[in-house]
């Protein structure tokens, strides 16, 4: 099933303002297109203090580190709108201690030290929900994966938590439901976030797609995925070569040959292996075969003179 990936933080936001039509034809959509799909990738929150600064420095996440005695606070950037927070110093030197565990791979140490503070050293609702994300990512790296469910459960459903934040959360959460095989709670887990205006990217709409089709809902499944082929030709970006061959799949398992047919010659013509070409002598070789395999159409003729 694979591992996650323990990686920076990278995201990029994309507007799409409507949808055009396709060779693909578009159904009434239950799953409502985002206005911004962002690149949400697994990080970890690196809150470091100074004790001996005169003034508070700030953390790599962009969060003011609070001094004793001082108010130090900002406000995370981010579309949602959130309490204006702080890291109290005692929480931020643990924090710090446990990315140089983390660094090192010292992952059970790390998880030690994780609970401890959030025993003794990180008791704000705001410093609780950060060391929820650190938690989760320990045990990720450890494979614990129902101890880093419960901490990213923690972490998106926290208000203390901007929206990207809680959107990143949400997408390892996905990937550790997905890798346990529990499918539905991926389904239930994505829909939830969208309900709660979390930001739904491309990766966690891969995983919905994924989760459906592993539950049979084949026709929900294309419902996201024929939007996200849309989404890319609106964009003028090349569809992926597993999506492709997952809608042909999916075409296919409906017995919409027609349909199957349309992704085969995108899929021969961006990505020619004998494979695909396979899949278009499947397809023209069933009883009710696509109407383009007895064609005389000069265009259908020139695609299939390049059959190997």
């Amino acid at each position: 099933q694979g591992v996650l990936l323990l990686q920076p933080i990278t995201w990029h936001s994309v507007t799409v303002s409507h949808c055009i039509g396709s060779s693909i034809r578009t159904r009434q959509m239950q799953y409502p297109a985002s206005a911004h799909l962002l690149q949400l990738l697994l990080a970890v929150v690196v809150l470091l203090a100074a004790a001996s600064c005169a003034v508070a420095p700030k953390s790599s996440n962009g969060f003011a580190v609070q001094r004793p005695g001082q108010a130090i606070t900002q406000t995370p950037n981010s579309q949602a709108q959130v309490t204006r927070q702080a890291i109290g110093l005692e929480c931020a030197q643990r924090f710090a201690q446990v990315q140089a565990l983390i660094e090192a791979r010292q992952m059970e140490q790390a998880e030690s030290l994780l609970l401890d503070a959030q025993t003794h050293h990180c008791s704000t609702d705001y410093e609780a929900a950060q060391l929820w994300r650190l938690l989760g990512y320990v045990h990720s790296a450890q494979r614990d994966y129902p101890q880093a469910a419960q901490a990213y459960e923690q972490a998106v459903q926290s208000k203390h938590l901007d929206i990207v934040a809680r959107s990143q959360s949400l997408y390892t959460l996905s990937q550790i439901r997905f890798i346990e095989r529990n499918y539905q709670a991926v389904i239930a887990d994505i829909d939830a976030g969208r309900a709660a205006g979390l930001l739904i990217d491309i990766k966690l709409e891969s995983l919905l797609v994924k989760s459906l089709y592993r539950v049979n809902r084949i026709d929900d499944a294309l419902v996201v995925l024929e939007r996200l082929f849309n989404d890319s030709q609106l964009s003028g970006k090349q569809f992926k070569e597993a999506s492709l061959a997952q809608l042909w799949t999916l075409y296919y398992q409906r017995e919409d040959y027609d349909q199957a047919l349309a992704v085969s010659r995108l899929l021969v013509n961006a990505y020619p292996k004998n494979k695909y070409w396979q899949q278009v002598t499947l397809l023209c070789n069933q009883p009710r075969a696509p109407k383009h395999c007895n064609s005389s159409d000069p265009e259908w003729r020139l695609f299939m003179s390049k059959m190997p």
